[in-house]
């Protein structure tokens, strides 16, 4: 498994000379992602088992939200790009995309998602970064 994190974020060199542990979450474990998406489906109101769910995803998380999903008995399939999504019957959509230096969800690309289900669809973020304009 590798390590990641800013070098700005943690002073490797003080926490050894002060022996102060250095822990982590594996965010990629199942449990892990699993547990967040079914919070968030659930908190949406959503029950998940049955239901058609289309994860946004481009990165590591991809393979575990799916596993999690389809454990729960959801029927899953993955899309990577904004415009990869088809039009159908979605029940949600989990937003989980590699951050960028611009959103990679604007105004343009939500009303993409919001007319993929006939009638309606959940969307949840789990990861990536969404710019959707206020009034």
């Amino acid at each position: 498994m590798s390590v990641k994190f800013r070098s700005d974020d943690i002073d490797l060199t003080a926490c050894a000379q002060r022996n102060i542990p250095i822990v982590g979450v594996n965010e990629r474990h199942r449990a892990v992602d699993g547990r967040f998406v079914r919070s968030k489906l659930l908190s949406s109101g959503l029950r998940i088992y049955s239901n058609r769910v289309a994860p946004l995803c481009d990165n590591d998380f991809a393979q575990p939200i799916r596993t999690a999903l389809a454990d729960l008995g959801a029927s899953v399939e993955m899309f990577s790009t904004v415009g990869k999504i088809f039009r159908d019957r979605w029940d949600a959509i989990v937003l989980a995309l590699r951050p960028a230096l611009e959103p990679r969800v604007g105004p343009d690309e939500a009303r993409h998602l919001e007319t993929m289900s006939p009638q309606g669809v959940t969307m949840i973020q789990f990861g990536g970064d969404v710019g959707i304009a206020r009034p």
